[in-house]
C-alpha cells in the first residue's frame, strides 16, 4: 500500500466522494502498478487499508463502480477508470489530452510494482493447459525396445496369444515378462511356446523336471474343465 496519498478536497467535493472512497481509489490505483494494470488485493486487504467494516467495503466498491471510477476486468480484478485519472490530474496538458491513458499506462509512482502475484489467472490457464498436455503425453505408450537375444517370432506369437485371450500386454507386463525371460534365456522360446499351448496368461520358467512337468500341469488343468481326446489333448 502507498504510504502517502494526495487529497484534492475540491475534486473530492465536486465528485461527491467520501474520504474513504478517495483513499480507496488512490490505493487501488497504486496497487495496479503491474503489467495488467489491475488490483489483485482481496476485499479484506482493501478494508484494512481504509479502516472500514466488511459491509462498508462492499458498499464503497459498489458506489465507486456506479459513479464510474472503478470497473472490473474479465477476471473480476479492480481497475480505476479514465474518469478517475482525469479527476486526479493536477496539471492540464498543453495538447488538450489527459496526462495519462488508462488503457496503456501503469501508475507512475516511481517505485517498482507494488503488487505481485506468483500465478496470475491469465497465466494460470496457460499453465494448466501445459500440465494437461504433459499428462496426456506421459500416458502415451512409449515404444519398448526388445532385447537382441529375444526370439522375435516367438515373442510376436505370445503378443498375439494375449490379444486372442483378451488380455493384451501392457507396458508394465511387457517389462516384467521380458525380465523373466532374460533370467531364462536358454529356455525362453520353450517357455513362450508352452504357455501358448496351455493357454496361460503368464509365462512360467521351466524347472529342473523339464517341460514335461509343465505340460502335465497344463493337461491336468484342461481335464478339470474339458473332455480330453487322448490322441489329441491339445
Amino acid at each position: 500500500m502507498k504510504r502517502y496519498i494526495s487529497i484534492d478536497m475540491k475534486a473530492m467535493k465536486e465528485n461527491n466522494l467520501s474520504l474513504e472512497e478517495w483513499v480507496l481509489l488512490e490505493n487501488i490505483y497504486f496497487l495496479s502498478n503491474n503489467e495488467y494494470r489491475a488490483c489483485y488485493a482481496s476485499k479484506d486487504s482493501l478494508r484494512e487499508y481504509i479502516g472500514v467494516s466488511n459491509g462498508q467495503i462492499y458498499k464503497i466498491l459498489k458506489d465507486l463502480e456506479e459513479k464510474g471510477f472503478l470497473v472490473k476486468n474479465s477476471f473480476g480484478h479492480l481497475q480505476v477508470t479514465q474518469k478517475y485519472l482525469n479527476m486526479v490530474c493536477t496539471h492540464s496538458p498543453k495538447n488538450g489530452d489527459t496526462l495519462q491513458n488508462i488503457k496503456y499506462d501503469s501508475p507512475k509512482n516511481g517505485d517498482e510494482t507494488l503488487q505481485k502475484m506468483e500465478t496470475k489467472k491469465e497465466n494460470l490457464r496457460e499453465l494448466l493447459r501445459e500440465k494437461e498436455k504433459e499428462s496426456k503425453d506421459s500416458t502415451k505408450k512409449a515404444p519398448f525396445e526388445l532385447p537382441t537375444w529375444l526370439n522375435l517370432e516367438a515373442w510376436e506369437n505370445w503378443v498375439q496369444h494375449r490379444k486372442e485371450i483378451k488380455k493384451p500386454l501392457t507396458p508394465t507386463s511387457i517389462k516384467q515378462q521380458i525380465k523373466l525371460l532374460e533370467a531364462n534365456k536358454s529356455d525362453h522360446v520353450e517357455i513362450i511356446e508352452t504357455s501358448i499351448s496351455c493357454g496361460y496368461m503368464g509365462l512360467f520358467p521351466i524347472k529342473s523336471d523339464g517341460k514335461k512337468a509343465l505340460m502335465d500341469r497344463c493337461l491336468n488343468e484342461k481335464k478339470r474343465n474339458y473332455t480330453i481326446d487322448p490322441n489329441n489333448p491339445f
